[in-house]
């Protein structure tokens, strides 16, 4: 299995290539979770999963709350499958919150400044419906709980992880907040080798091939936890060892699959480079670097430049800079990922190109 082996079966088994999902929750509840801190383009990432997917197609799961956006996993936002966000928080959010405490005390946040805020932030949302981050803001230093930007942030993250609130409907562009009111009904959160089962499968069967390491940077489960979760899963996942140590992924992955070759506008922060430790394999050699890892252009597995979406009245503009003039096929392959771009949000495309060479 060389490195084209291992990102065109990455792609096949995160759903840009092969089978699609059909829904935005079907696709967030089989990678797991998505990284989310980047709005817009989370959607775009699950969207471009789906057969069909559309901007409004997303945006009214999150809307609905069976998609929550949330602090799960590591120190940043996700978005989550509803049903999910509780066994998640049980099994990951200690050690997210132990990776994060330098960072409360930096901003001089103790337990009981946490708590204060915590019992606050609940307090105001039983009152009503979700609410905004600004009104709520507003509602802590009402209290007397001071903070800038950051410290304010680290509230909310703390009572995020804490599973108390999480993401509302959102208020014309403005995100909410509300309680997380979400009964468990699948009893992963009572038994963890179950969870730690279930999210090693999952994992290891949407981002595969990967390695322990992998999944210990983009779960925050320590290796002895990540290696119980393989032992429950002998009988499922498959491994295969090279140089660089063993990977692992799903079953019957192991035989050659050939997709036709595509390209991919990735937005920043996709599952495809976030989700594993090494880049090695994503940048492929081709002589590319981690600056293009900022909405990366790849065309049949190759990271071959970037892209950025410009603004423009009633129009989808999408402005691509590469290190090299493409071929007529990789033109013919870049003009089809803006055109699903295009049909994700529902207005005309233009494409205009721009050689960058080093």
């Amino acid at each position: 299995m060389n490195e084209r082996d291992i990102i065109r079966r990455r792609q096949r088994n995160q759903r840009l290539t092969g089978q699609p999902l059909k829904t935005a929750l079907e696709m967030v509840t089989w990678l797991g979770a998505v990284q989310a801190q980047e709005y817009e383009e989370a959607k775009w990432s699950v969207g471009q999963r789906l057969a069909s997917g559309t901007e409004s197609e997303v945006e009214r799961a999150l809307t609905e709350g069976t998609i929550l956006r949330t602090h799960i996993l590591r120190p940043t936002w996700h978005f989550v499958s509803r049903a999910d966000i509780r066994w998640l928080l049980q099994l990951t959010a200690a050690r997210v919150q132990a990776a994060t405490a330098q960072y409360y005390r930096h901003s001089e946040l103790d337990a009981a400044n946490l708590n204060q805020a915590t019992d606050l932030l609940v307090s105001s949302l039983r009152e009503g419906q979700a609410q905004t981050r600004a009104a709520l803001v507003e509602r802590l230093l009402a209290a007397g709980i001071q903070g800038d930007g950051p410290r304010m942030g680290f509230i909310f993250m703390h009572a995020e992880l804490e599973g108390v609130i999480a993401s509302g409907p959102r208020q014309g562009r403005q995100h909410t907040y509300a309680l997380l009111e979400v009964e468990s009904t699948s009893g992963l959160e009572a038994d963890r080798e179950a969870a730690l089962a279930e999210l090693t499968l999952r994992y290891f069967r949407s981002h595969g091939p990967a390695a322990i390491r992998d999944f210990s940077w983009w779960s925050s489960l320590t290796t002895a936890d990540i290696r119980i979760g393989l032992e429950l899963n002998r009988t499922t996942l498959e491994s295969w060892t090279d140089r660089e140590g063993k990977a692992w992924f799903g079953p019957g992955e192991l035989e050659p699959q050939s997709d036709d070759p595509q390209a991919f506008l990735l937005p920043t922060y996709d599952e495809s480079v976030v989700a594993y430790q090494s880049l090695r394999n994503f940048l492929d050699g081709s002589g590319a670097d981690r600056t293009l890892l900022t909405r990366p252009l790849v065309i049949a597995g190759r990271t071959l430049g970037s892209w950025k979406r410009k603004p423009a009245k009633g129009a989808v503009t999408v402005d691509v800079s590469v290190g090299r003039p493409l071929s007529a096929e990789e033109n013919v392959q870049l003009q089809g990922a803006v055109e699903r771009f295009s049909q994700f949000h529902g207005l005309p495309a233009e494409l205009t190109t721009r050689i960058e060479e080093a």
